[in-house]
C-alpha cells in the first residue's frame, strides 16, 4: 500500500512584538513546609490572581535579551541578570535577541508575585527571531 505525505502548510509569520499581562497574586493561605538545599523555602499555598498587575513586552532586537523597567513602581527593580525575566530568557538556547520591557505597577518584594508572574509570562518564544 502506498502512503502519500501531504505537504505541510507554510508557517505563519511570527509577530515582531508580544505583550503579556503579569497579574498580581493574592495568597489566600501560605504555609512554609521546609527549606530546600539552595536556601529557598518549600511552600504550600492557595492563590488567586488579581485584575491588576504588570505588563511584559518583548520585541525583536539586534542584541541578546535586554530589559528596561518603567512604571510608577519601577524604583529599585534590577534590569540586569538578577531580574527573573532575564533569568527565564537565559534558559532559551540560543539566547533570544529580544528587548523586554517591564511595566512595573506592583510593589517589589511585597509577596504578591510581580517578579514570578513576569517570569512565568516571559513572552520571548513568541517573537520572531
Amino acid at each position: 500500500m502506498w502512503c502519500w505525505k501531504k505537504k505541510a502548510p507554510p508557517l505563519l509569520p511570527l509577530p515582531t512584538r508580544v505583550e503579556e499581562p503579569a497579574p498580581a497574586k493574592v495568597n489566600l493561605t501560605l504555609h512554609v513546609t521546609g527549606r530546600r538545599a539552595d536556601g529557598y523555602h518549600l511552600l504550600d499555598s492557595l492563590v488567586v490572581f488579581a485584575d491588576v498587575g504588570e505588563r511584559v513586552t518583548a520585541a525583536r532586537s539586534d542584541l541578546p535579551a535586554t530589559l528596561s523597567v518603567a512604571g510608577p513602581l519601577c524604583g529599585g527593580v534590577p534590569a540586569d541578570g538578577r531580574n527573573l525575566i532575564l533569568r527565564a530568557a537565559a534558559l532559551f538556547e540560543p539566547l533570544p535577541e529580544v528587548a523586554f520591557t517591564l511595566w512595573k505597577a506592583v510593589p517589589s518584594s511585597a509577596g504578591i508575585g510581580g517578579g514570578s508572574s513576569g517570569r512565568r509570562r516571559c513572552p520571548a518564544r513568541g517573537v520572531a527571531a
